[in-house]
């Protein structure tokens, strides 16, 4: 991720000259593959109630994919 400098600020410590960098802070998202697995894949919803009967309906209607994760990507590539 590249971080946009809004400017500088110069310190003058005795004999050190600091230049410290005030940057923009960090974005809210930071996508994790892991943690969406386990919070909307087919294993969590196979253990709830409710995310038996989200399978339940996408299987009547004819879902290819049951429980859709990150873009179509294969879960096995998850470490």
């Amino acid at each position: 991720m590249i971080r946009v400098f809004v400017g500088y600020a110069a310190l003058t410590c005795g004999r050190y000259f600091v230049i410290m960098t005030l940057a923009m802070p960090k974005r809210t998202w930071q996508p994790k593959k892991k943690k969406r697995l386990r919070k909307h894949g087919f294993l969590k919803l196979r253990s709830t109630k409710g995310g038996k009967n989200i399978l339940k309906r996408r299987r009547a209607k004819g879902r290819k994919v049951l429980a859709r994760f990150y873009k179509g990507k294969q879960s096995r590539n998850i470490r």
